[in-house]
């Protein structure tokens, strides 16, 4: 447990796929390079029935919805076992906090807004180098459907042996990084300066997805979850004060009546 540390160590971001993880889903398949490479880091790791995972792998192409997610499943532990391992010639190896690594998830983004009522994807964006993520736009008010972080998490806890997390995307991200047109159409009916416009777009986009995300908080709490990380990449993007107000406010409405909080 970590109720001891003020600073417990842990992974913050995500860690990379394995090429076997990942080109099961673009339809690409599987070469002897990749299986080895599982096959090295499965050992290393002393990952459990490693051989039932090279079984699958070895059929290279053409993996059914059942071995991708079984694919996926052994991608959570090899991640999990990496942070456990974390320092393995220390007196005390491991982090204090443990996830997934967002081997679950297509990334921090679209993961989220693929499960929130109300966006649409537009197309991909270029993020840096080769590196492309999809941007949606919101067209209805959005709302909640489900807890999609669940699972991810109820395995994690089910096979860590270290306290496990769950990071969260916040409504200041998703909102960053969307098209607001749902709201900006919305205000731009009201008798404002257009600045005045955009920035109430923008805090009631924010407060409203908070809403659906604590929502997602509050079900993981629920089910287990005492340690849960809001990620928050895009804060770094607002400037201003009035920025830096909404970003607390975003996470004061977040965790709005949770325990522990």
């Amino acid at each position: 447990m970590t109720d001891h540390k003020a600073f417990p160590t842990q992974e913050i971001g995500s860690l990379p796929k394995f090429s076997w993880r990942t080109k099961p889903f673009r339809q690409q398949p599987l070469e002897e390079g990749d299986i080895a490479v599982a096959r090295a880091w499965g050992r290393r790791l002393g990952v459990k029935n490693l051989d039932s995972l090279l079984r699958l792998l070895k059929k290279r192409n053409g993996f059914t919805d059942e071995e991708r997610r079984r694919i996926v499943e052994f991608s959570m532990l090899y991640a999990i076992a990496m942070q456990e391992k974390a320092g393995e010639h220390l007196r005390e190896p491991g982090l204090d906090l443990v996830w997934s690594g967002e081997q679950a998830r297509t990334e921090m983004y679209e993961t989220p807004v693929s499960n929130i009522e109300g966006f649409e994807f537009l197309g991909r964006v270029r993020s840096f180098d080769n590196k492309y993520w999809r941007e949606a736009s919101v067209r209805r008010k959005p709302a909640y459907v489900r807890d999609y972080h669940l699972d991810e998490f109820l395995y994690t806890k089910s096979h860590a042996r270290r306290s496990p997390k769950i990071p969260v995307t916040d409504a200041i991200t998703i909102v960053a990084w969307s098209d607001h047109y749902y709201y900006t159409r919305k205000w731009g009916r009201k008798s404002l300066p257009p600045a005045a416009k955009r920035s109430s777009a923008r805090r009631e986009m924010t407060l409203e997805l908070a809403g659906v995300i604590r929502r997602v908080v509050r079900d993981l709490i629920r089910r287990g979850a005492r340690e849960i990380q809001l990620d928050s990449p895009a804060a770094t993007q607002y400037q201003t004060v009035e920025d830096a107000k909404l970003v607390a406010e975003s996470f004061n409405e977040t965790t709005r009546g949770l325990d522990g909080t």
